[in-house]
């Protein structure tokens, strides 16, 4: 019977620990969100959604008109000097085939090395002539 009574003891000490922590939890229902709450802020924050993507969507075109118009004028000036960039490189183009070449140079070079050395052969010859005829 001693036993019994222990254990009936233990768990009238047991339901004494449930029920502090029964009072615990009822003390914070008061506290805590019912579903109709629930229900309230997830409408709020639908509701706010909608409306910070609408002053977005609005804001995003804004600025889209914005770049545009301040990259139109680049874009025309770009073209206009792309169109005289074309125009004076046609240019260049119809100039490239009265350029020398390096062969031509090279060949020029050898032409106006000849000419001095058959000069300088020339002035010495003469030197010479006119050395002999003094004395």
């Amino acid at each position: 019977m001693d036993d019994i009574l222990n254990r009936l003891g233990a768990v009238e000490s047991h339901l004494s620990d449930i029920r502090v922590q029964v009072n615990g939890l009822a003390g914070l229902i008061p506290h805590l969100a019912a579903k109709a709450d629930i229900g309230k802020l997830e409408a709020r924050m639908t509701s706010e959604v909608g409306r910070l993507e609408t002053k977005m969507t609005s804001e995003l075109g804004r600025i889209e008109t914005q770049m545009k118009s301040e990259l139109e004028p680049f874009e025309t000036k770009m073209t206009d000097e792309l169109g005289a960039l074309k125009t004076e490189m046609s240019g260049l183009s119809a100039q490239l085939p009265h350029l020398a070449t390096k062969g031509d140079i090279g060949h020029l070079e050898a032409s106006i090395i000849r000419w001095l050395v058959g000069t300088a052969i020339a002035i010495a010859g003469l030197s010479f002539a006119i050395a002999k005829f003094v004395h």
